[in-house]
Formats: structure tokens, C-alpha cells, sequence
């Protein structure tokens, strides 16, 4: 399920960027690191993501051995697959308008995919999740701290030229929808497998207990 998570992750980021119609807050101001520092989108995303854990450990939330490893294969992800995508369909960019939206779809699907399978894996939450949960010790709930925190990235994502737009308005209006819809089937495919490998372990006989 990590795996899964890792890939939809990095292939659905790399999509919403090239569709040009806007990507999270948080990647948005990922992408605007990455333009003005000239690094890739991938290192750019795991610096910030390596501040939002050690901040959140520092409020309190202990990252999971997922946490760690996620963010940085992700990263590793989204420069394949950008790679990827711009050797294989270089005139993506100037495509139709309606190609693109397509793009954009796809992209928030795996996205979708990608939180539900991070999730159900039960190895540690998201960087960004476990950042707006340690918001918690200041009073907030989970929904108002996730919004004030999509306020202030989307605001330094205007501030530092990320690349954002009307496609990231949509994704906090969709996400949550797409989430709710693919995390109960994510949450019984990964019990089913935790069953399986339970009931394939050999049987203690009560003679050889």
C-alpha cells in the first residue's frame, strides 16, 4: 500500500503539473521553490517536506517510519515521472484545452488514490497531514487548521510564483470527495492482506506447544 501511495503520489503530481490548470497549495508552493531555485520539483518537495517533519516533531507528532520514507520517494517519483512525461508527450503543455483538463483529472485521481493508500498502509501519516494534526495542540481542529494551512500555502504560492490556478481550487473542492470515496476500498484491501499473510503462517499444533 506504501508503494502504491508512492507512485500515485509522484505520477499524479507530475500530471497536475503539466496540465497547467493548478496543483495543491502545498505543491504550488513546491513548484515555485523549484523555479526560482532552479532545483527539481522533486528536491524542492522533499526540503519542504523535511521542514513540516521536523516542525511537527517539534509540536509533538512523531512521524511514522512511512512519514520518512514516503516523502522522499515521492520526490524521487515526481522528477521520474515528470521526466517521463516530457519525453513521451513533450507537446502535453500545448495541447487542447480539454486534453489537458483530462490530465488534470487523472492527476487528482492518483493523488486521491495515492492519500487513500498512505493512509490505509498504517505507517505513518503524510508530512502535510502530520503538520496540520500537530496543529491540534493549539485548539483547532483537523478541518479549520486544513484550511487555514491551505490559506497560507496558497498565499506563498502567489507570493513566490507557484504554480497554481483554477485546478487548485478545485482540487480542495474535489479531493476530499474522491478520498472518502477510495479509502474504505483502500482499507479493505490492506486488512485482506494483513489477513492473508496472518493465516499463512504455519499453525501451531498443541503437541508442539
Amino acid at each position: 500500500m506504501l508503494a502504491c501511495g508512492i507512485t500515485s503520489a509522484g505520477v499524479g503530481i507530475a500530471l497536475l503539473l503539466r496540465s497547467g490548470f493548478g496543483i495543491t497549495p502545498v505543491d504550488a508552493v513546491v513548484a515555485g521553490i523549484s523555479s526560482r531555485t532552479g532545483v527539481s520539483v522533486g528536491t524542492a518537495l522533499i526540503a519542504v517536506c523535511a521542514i513540516l517533519v521536523v516542525a511537527s516533531w517539534r509540536l509533538g507528532q512523531t512521524p511514522g517510519i512511512g512519514t520518512l520514507i514516503s516523502f522522499v520517494c515521492i520526490g524521487v517519483c515526481v522528477d521520474a515521472a515528470l521526466h517521463l512525461v516530457d519525453a513521451f508527450g513533450a507537446g502535453i503543455t500545448l495541447a487542447p484545452w480539454q486534453a489537458r483538463a483530462c490530465l488534470w483529472l487523472v492527476g487528482a485521481c492518483l493523488l486521491a488514490l495515492a492519500a487513500s493508500c498512505l493512509y490505509a498502509s498504517g505507517l505513518g501519516a503524510s508530512p502535510y497531514d502530520l503538520f496540520v494534526q500537530s496543529a491540534g495542540r493549539f485548539g483547532l481542529s483537523i478541518p479549520v487548521a486544513r484550511l487555514l494551512m491551505d490559506a497560507v500555502m496558497l498565499l506563498i504560492a502567489w507570493l513566490i510564483g507557484g504554480a497554481w490556478g483554477v485546478g487548485t481550487v478545485g482540487l480542495l473542492v474535489i479531493l476530499p470527495f474522491l478520498i472518502r470515496a477510495l479509502l474504505p476500498r483502500a482499507e479493505r484491501f490492506a486488512t485482506h492482506g494483513r489477513m492473508e499473510a496472518v493465516s499463512s503462517r504455519p499453525v501451531a499444533r498443541p503437541a508442539d506447544r
